[in-house]
């Protein structure tokens, strides 16, 4: 998504440093190779920011929204994130495109090349989702998905988020009922706008509250 989408929508997170990068819109592309060299690329371009900016690699927040969760999920994980958002994440990264209504010219290409969503997949197992949960925090993890969304279907939502609790993680899931892909993300900058802080930034989840409360009783 360009950055003068997401400043107009305004889903941004508006607290400490912001650090955003809106492409390459290759994430999802044409053949798996395409997509890889696209992920590899972008790699290299956050290691050569953060160490531009001097920051902290292991004092990251990270949120990703919709294609952008599959980078999201990778970066969360190999640099272990404070905090990690998702928004409409979905299933692997060529069975999404293989369902999704907005991919449907990617996945023509990729049907004439002779890929099917197993073989799109398996070049790209290491920046699935699925392979990038471990490092996850325990309780920093927020999901957002939108039932009626028609580009990420719900379901594949409903299974990665089952697939991070299988893992020992507990994550926040928000499944809005009435809400699509586009709707989902625009309710959320409006929240965001008006400073109701929908990403839990300014304030801690209940159970690392908990936690707090006895460590320092134990002190």
């Amino acid at each position: 998504m360009p950055h003068r989408k997401t400043e107009l929508l305004g889903f941004l997170p508006k607290n400490g440093k912001v650090m955003v990068y809106a492409g390459p819109m290759s994430i999802v592309g044409k053949t798996p190779m395409e997509s890889k060299e696209a992920m590899d690329g972008l790699e290299k371009d956050i290691e050569k920011t953060l160490s531009f900016l001097g920051m902290d690699s292991r004092n990251l927040n990270v949120l990703g929204f919709s294609a952008g969760t599959y980078p999201a999920f990778y970066f969360a994980n190999k640099y272990r994130a404070k905090k990690f958002v998702a928004i409409s994440p979905g299933g692997r990264m060529g069975e999404g495109m293989f369902k999704s209504e907005i991919a449907q010219e990617c996945r023509r290409w990729a049907e004439k090349l002779g890929f099917s969503p197993e073989s799109f997949d398996e070049i790209l197992k290491d920046y699935n989702q699925e392979n990038n949960l471990k490092k996850l925090p325990m309780n920093q993890i927020q999901i957002f998905g939108g039932w009626f969304d028609r580009y990420v279907r719900n379901g594949d939502t409903r299974k990665l988020v089952k697939k991070i609790k299988n893992v020992g993680k507990n994550p926040v899931f928000k499944n809005y009922l009435m809400l699509d892909h586009i709707s989902l993300i625009m309710w959320l900058g409006f929240k965001n706008r008006l400073g109701l802080d929908p990403y839990q930034l300014k304030r801690q989840p209940k159970t690392e509250r908990f936690w707090n409360r006895l460590k320092k009783a134990g002190q």
